[in-house]
């Protein structure tokens, strides 16, 4: 073993419980219609669900959220006023919100050894998949930010980060998801909001991701849709609980320029800060 190694603690799970729900199932036959295969995906993927659907942790209510923002997306926000929720295809990271790679890799398996299409279940994990809308977080605990969030996000010193109150802002975003009278945009069918948990025990699918991103301190707002590929919630009538912050090296005619900008559209110029170095 090389001197450079450090040990890590992944523990694979243990896949026999599910194992054992999933063989009583009634499985097709493989000269079955194809669409017995897929009812027998689907209640796999009820039976794995289960074991990931715990509620996420919730912050307080005055924890103070950050979302950092190219300039923009910043524009966008002021435009409307609106939260803009994505479907996870537009996220970097391909891994996020995929079911554990121990009970796919179970499944599978499984599929194979009955001489089932595995396509049927990729197919349907990944629709499942994309019919989540997410607003992304993060909690803001100091008066330095992280800089590599302010790099990855908000594309450097150039960007600015919304600032706003964790209980204002779910009981907004909330009532937002849920609105029916929303153009072209159907209603999410339910909304939940909290923590994103970077390590076991697993919680509901799209509040997990991988250690590696563990310092985005991530907290999700979260509309099951399926069939939308995006929405804005409309927060007009929260502008004063809302604030801007700006990175500790932005230049001085951005700063000018942004404060600007915020109180045109209405942005309270108190709620302004230059975040920490």
């Amino acid at each position: 073993m090389s001197e450079n190694y450090i040990p890590h603690d992944n523990a694979h799970l243990d896949v026999r419980e599910l194992m054992l729900e999933i063989s009583r199932l009634d499985a097709p036959h493989p000269a079955d219609a194809e669409w017995a295969s897929f009812k027998l995906v689907s209640d796999i993927f009820m039976a794995v669900e289960r074991r990931v659907s715990a509620a996420p942790a919730e912050p307080f209510v005055d924890t103070v959220l950050v979302r950092y923002m190219s300039l923009e997306k910043f524009l966008y926000f002021l435009n409307g006023w609106s939260v803009f929720f994505s479907r996870v295809e537009g996220f970097d990271d391909p891994h996020d919100c995929r079911i554990p790679s121990d009970y796919d890799d179970a499944v599978q398996a499984y599929l194979h050894s009955r001489a089932l299409p595995g396509h049927i279940w990729e197919t349907f994990v990944e629709q499942q998949r994309q019919s989540w809308l997410i607003s992304c977080w993060t909690e803001l605990s100091s008066a330095v930010d992280d800089y590599l969030l302010w790099s990855r996000y908000a594309g450097g010193s150039s960007g600015v980060a919304l600032v706003a109150r964790y209980g204002v802002l779910k009981d907004a975003l909330t009532h937002g998801m849920l609105a029916t009278e929303d153009g072209p945009f159907p209603p999410a069918t339910r909304v939940t909001s909290g923590y994103v948990q970077y390590k076991e025990p697993f919680v509901a699918l799209p509040f997990n991701k991988r250690r590696m991103f563990a310092n985005e301190r991530e907290v999700r707002f979260v509309g099951y849709s399926p069939g939308s590929r995006a929405k804005s919630v409309s927060v007009s009538s929260i502008i004063d609980k809302f604030g801007i912050r700006l990175a500790p090296d932005s230049r001085k005619y951005h700063q000018d320029s942004v404060v600007r900008l915020w109180e045109k559209f209405g942005g309270n110029p108190q709620n302004v800060d230059i975040a920490g170095g």
